[in-house]
C-alpha cells in the first residue's frame, strides 16, 4: 500500500528535532515527503493510464519483462521475483493474460518440471499499437528534467536505495 502522506512539521518543529536529535537534519523529512509524494502520485498516473488502455499496470509490467527477453518467455517464478510479487500473486496475473490470450503457458518439452510464460503474437500486436503513446507520456514527463538532472537523480537514487539498510537494522547507526 502507497500512503499519500502530505504532512511535514513546520519549520520551527523541525528545528526543535535538529536539537534534539543530533543525528536528525529537517531536509530529512523534508525530501522524504518529496520521494514519498512522488512515488505515491506517480504510481497511481501510470495505473490510470494503463486503467484506461484496459489492462493494470501489474498485466502490462509482465508483458514488458516477457517482451524484452531474447525468446519472450520465462518461467513464472522468474517472472514474480523481476515484479517483486508473490507467486500467487503472479499465478492469477498469468491466469487473466492466458484468458486474454496474451500469453501461453506450458511447459518444458526436455524438462516436464520447467513450465514457461511467453507472449503471444496478439500481445506483441497490443504492445506495440500501446508503446507510442506510453513513451510519449514518459518523454512529457521526464522532459521536467535535464540529462544532467536525470544522471543525478539516477545516482541519488541508488545511494538511498543502497541505505535502505537502515530500516532493517538493529537502530544504530553507522
Amino acid at each position: 500500500m502507497s500512503l499519500g502522506v502530505r504532512f511535514i512539521p513546520s519549520k520551527k518543529k523541525l528545528e526543535n528535532l535538529e536539537k534534539e536529535y543530533s543525528c536528525f537534519k529537517s531536509y530529512y523529512i523534508e525530501a522524504l515527503q518529496a520521494l514519498f509524494a512522488l512515488s505515491n502520485d506517480l504510481e497511481k498516473a501510470l495505473e490510470l493510464m494503463h486503467t484506461k488502455q484496459g489492462f493494470s499496470r501489474a498485466r502490462y509490467l509482465l508483458l514488458m519483462v516477457l517482451l524484452h527477453e531474447d525468446d519472450q518467455r520465462l518461467p513464472p517464478n522468474e517472472i514474480a521475483l523481476r515484479l517483486g510479487v508473490t507467486r500467487g500473486n503472479m499465478t492469477g496475473l498469468i491466469d487473466c493474460l492466458l484468458k486474454d490470450d496474451l500469453v501461453k503457458k506450458y511447459q518444458d518439452t526436455e524438462d516436464r518440471r520447467q513450465v514457461w510464460v511467453e507472449l503471444t503474437p496478439k500481445a506483441e500486436t497490443f504492445l506495440k499499437e500501446i508503446m507510442p503513446e506510453h513513451f510519449k507520456r514518459i518523454a512529457k514527463f521526464m522532459s521536467a528534467i535535464t540529462r544532467e538532472e536525470g544522471e543525478q537523480l539516477i545516482k541519488i537514487s541508488r545511494k538511498l536505495h543502497d541505505s535502505l539498510d537502515a530500516f532493517k537494522d538493529d537502530g544504530e547507526s553507522k
